[in-house]
């Protein structure tokens, strides 16, 4: 090596991989000892040796690796096994990506890429790694190219906090695009966040002109007393503890309740926020919005009542109904279709009604699914009436009138 008799090299010859350098049986492999060694490559390793930088020289047929201490965090587990080995066989998962760059080098042509992609299994597992790095042709004695000399530096951590930044700038464009269609449509009836530092609410101007707040005001900022005060009394108490559990706890929060409006009445809302601590765990914001509830409410309402009364007049009939899904099996039954039947709904659900009531035919042999005409009804699209022939759960069979009226879609699609 050169300078090797510095004081300076002295020092660097004291570093791992140079510890390697000097045990490696180098007669086994093309390269021979060090002493024979061309001046280029002897020159590269004495100046990769000495610098904090990753770098590696790859040289000769079989693709000598040698590599500085700074190249191990880049290894991981595979140092110091990959010392004076192939290049592409420690690199054997990346071959593919590898060899292109590799041959293009070895016919003289310098490479440098701000960020290659590579998916590495250095530390047990296959990860995502990024690279910038430059392959620079080096030519030994007889004046062709020998092998490369590499400088690296993993941008890993780089790239993906980048991606990570761009993802949350991506998400809280179609947070904020989401927030803003459902104030277009009045889903949302206001947003808040909560500096808890300050303890200072600020709210938008929704939400301010729902409870009759000045928006100055509402822009200033309010004490969560003030804010309260348009809470029904018999929800007061359960908000204060879902607050005060959302606070002790941090993250998601969603509390339903009723507050008091302009026109003096109670409405139903829901709010959803989110808390957010520092790191030695204290809450330091408190965000959300709060929607509007009363017409879905309503509308629950109003589907409760009509179910109910849909299924007092089903029980009530002495028709026996059925409902059956896209692939004919048995939804629901009332109870004259029980009576009808000889069968429970439980017995019924989730099965084809071809095979509940009619197995087989008086005969003894199958009821073909194509000969049954409450079957054909479904995918005829049309109401049929006719006759059928069931069998009850003692075997006796008995015939029965029928009318079936296929349910469609917007397309015309059964369902």
């Amino acid at each position: 090596m050169t300078r090797s008799d510095s004081d300076e090299s002295k020092q660097v010859f004291g570093s791992k991989t140079m510890g390697l350098l000097r045990a490696f049986n180098w007669a086994e492999t093309d390269l021979g000892v060090p002493e024979n060694w061309p001046t280029q490559l002897r020159t590269l390793v004495d100046v990769m040796m000495g610098s904090g930088q990753p770098m590696f020289v790859v040289w000769g047929e079989s693709r000598v690796l040698i590599y500085n201490d700074a190249y191990i965090e880049i290894l991981a587990q595979k140092h110091p096994a990959a010392f004076g080995q192939n290049f592409l066989e420690v690199w054997h998962e990346i071959h593919d990506e590898l060899i292109p760059i590799v041959e293009r080098a070895e016919r003289g042509i310098p490479i440098q890429d701000d960020d290659i992609e590579l998916w590495m299994e250095r530390k047990g597992y296959r990860e995502e790694t990024h690279f910038a790095f430059s392959y620079t042709p080096v030519r030994g004695d007889n004046d062709e190219i020998s092998g490369f000399f590499c400088v690296c530096q993993e941008i890993t951590g780089q790239i993906m906090a980048e991606r990570a930044l761009r993802t949350s700038e991506a998400s809280a464009r179609a947070d904020a695009e989401r927030v803003q269609l459902a104030l277009d449509a009045g889903a949302i009836i206001g947003t808040w966040f909560w500096d808890m530092i300050k303890d200072q609410f600020t709210v938008d101007e929704a939400f301010a002109e729902t409870f009759g707040i000045p928006p100055a005001l509402g822009r200033e900022g309010l004490t969560l007393e003030k804010l309260i005060v348009t809470v029904h009394p018999e929800d007061s108490e359960d908000l204060s503890d879902a607050i005060a559990k959302a606070i002790e706890e941090g993250g998601p929060y969603a509390h339903r309740y009723r507050v008091r409006r302009t026109d003096g009445k109670y409405y139903w809302i829901e709010a959803n926020g989110r808390v957010d601590h520092d790191d030695t765990g204290k809450a330091v914001s408190f965000s959300g919005v709060l929607l509007d509830m009363e017409e879905k409410r309503q509308t629950q309402r109003a589907l409760k009542e009509a179910t109910r009364r849909l299924e007092a007049i089903l029980d009530n009939t002495r028709e026996a109904v059925f409902l059956m899904d896209e692939n004919q099996h048995c939804v629901y039954a009332n109870r004259s279709a029980e009576l009808l039947t000889g069968y429970n709904f439980a017995d019924m659900r989730g099965r084809p009604l071809h095979d509940v009531v009619h197995h087989k035919k008086p005969d003894g042999s199958h009821y073909p699914i194509d000969e049954c005409p409450i079957d054909r009804a479904f995918p005829s699209r049309a109401q049929m009436s006719g006759e059928e022939l069931f069998v009850a759960p003692d075997g006796s069979f008995y015939p029965v009138a029928f009318t079936a009226s296929p349910m469609l879609n917007e397309r015309g699609k059964p369902i």
